[in-house]
């Protein structure tokens, strides 16, 4: 029995196709969300971020790292809408460090060099 073409579309690709560059800038990005939201649930971290950068500080990292995870959710599918997601949440990212005078240049260098990354594979994906 033959498929429908819009049901082999919907399919994620194959992923020997996947590129081993974003394979493993996924892995990574799976492996790194457990310990962040260790991180997140240390009361002493918990009281230093507060004073430093106000009391919303903790919830607004916790959000956008779960973007990021659903982020590198569609990298893994190769999905398109995955390069706008973390685009978008890196830009959010580094406009909000900016606000609250955060440290971590290194951070949104590693945002920006996956998400040129990722606009590399664009004509890959779905």
């Amino acid at each position: 029995m033959t498929e429908s073409s819009s049901e082999a579309k919907d399919r994620p690709i194959d992923p020997h196709k996947r590129p081993y560059v974003l394979s493993l800038i996924c892995v990574l990005g799976f492996i790194g969300l457990p310990y962040l939201l260790m991180d997140l649930d240390d009361p002493e971290l918990q009281r230093i971020n507060t004073e430093k950068y106000g009391p919303n500080h903790m919830m607004i990292s916790f959000v956008l790292n779960c973007l990021k995870f659903v982020a590198f959710s569609g990298f893994w599918l190769m999905r398109k809408w995955a390069i706008t997601l973390f685009g978008s949440v890196a830009a959010i990212h580094f406009l909000y460090a900016l606000l609250k005078h955060e440290q971590g240049l290194v951070l949104h260098i590693k945002s920006l060099a996956i998400l040129i990354i990722a606009l590399h594979f664009k004509h890959r994906m779905k």
